[in-house]
């Protein structure tokens, strides 16, 4: 099917009197199609993700035999894991990074046993975020309270497998505290690999802007926020001389510890680990007064 330049020429007319004001001329270019596409490719069908426990009662043979008659030669299939903060395996042959407790990194096996009927999307236990777009009932393990849990970054950032400095490719996290409210001090539980350069900085704009128009505001860095030698471990800082009014602050990560506890897999030592994050106002005795609310639920 081709779609087609054309010309006329439209007379637009004032109502109210009847007087021709504007001219507006379209041109048809039949030797020139502005662009062309397959109709039996253009135009298919769409799966979108389910439940374990739905696919049986959904993709069944009446049913499948139903949808055929739709003649839609093309299909996709749409992921829902990442809406979930989830991490999906195609395959369900395949090892986990630590064997022995079948726990880690899982890599799919590229070789299929038989046909693969289903795909597999699992909830990551490193999460970082209080919320998602599915079923939206997780929780982050930035601020759940527990110190033996912890949020990971992605390791296939990491120069390891780009090839280039961390720089070029810095991860976050952001913290939105609901409300403006004032900060001069934030505290990270380290967990490994932790970062060895980072920034603590503010959002400079409008806060109901920010998730929607990134180009209303901009990140500026606190007055004390530059760190060039993390050590990892418990690290207080004092933000600024003084408290500032802010209501998303984000951790830009830039360079990495590469270390990792027990890891026997590479990934284990890529990237960065954080247990807990608190943040707030630093008493006279330089005590930190925390306003992140802590626990193991996104209804807290």
């Amino acid at each position: 099917m081709i779609i087609a330049l054309f010309s006329a020429t439209l007379m637009i007319v004032d109502p109210s009197c009847g007087k021709e004001y504007k001219k507006v001329a379209i041109n048809i270019e039949v030797s020139n199609p502005a662009v062309s596409f397959m109709p039996d490719e253009a135009f298919g069908a769409g799966l979108d993700g389910l439940d374990e426990k739905d696919l049986e009662r959904i993709y069944s043979p009446e049913n499948i035999k139903i949808m055929s008659k739709a003649a839609f030669r093309r299909l996709s299939y749409r992921l829902r894991t990442e809406l979930g903060i989830e991490v999906w395996h195609w395959n369900e042959a395949g090892s986990w990074s630590d064997e022995e407790k079948k726990q880690g990194y899982w890599t799919s096996s590229d070789t299929a046993e038989g046909a693969l009927m289903k795909s597999y999307g699992y909830r990551l236990p490193r999460r970082g975020s209080t919320i998602d777009q599915a079923e939206n009932d997780s929780y982050s393990r930035l601020d759940d309270g527990d110190e033996s849990t912890f949020w990971k970054s992605n390791p296939y950032l990491d120069a390891h497998f780009t090839g280039v400095d961390n720089a070029l490719h810095p991860q976050w996290v952001i913290i939105d505290l609901g409300k403006r409210r004032k900060v001069n001090a934030l505290r990270i539980l380290w967990g490994e690999p932790y970062a060895t350069r980072y920034e603590a900085q503010y959002w400079d704009g409008m806060d109901e802007d920010y998730l929607n128009d990134l180009a209303a505001g901009t990140w500026r860095s606190f007055e004390h926020g530059n760190v060039r030698d993390g050590k990892g471990g418990d690290a207080l800082m004092r933000l600024g001389s003084a408290p500032v009014s802010v209501r998303f602050v984000r951790i830009l990560l830039i360079a990495s510890s590469g270390t990792a506890p027990e890891g026997k897999d590479v990934r284990d030592s890529l990237g960065y680990a954080i247990r807990e994050l608190s943040m707030g106002v630093l008493d006279g005795r330089d005590r930190l007064q925390d306003i992140i609310r802590h626990g193991a639920s996104n209804k807290h």
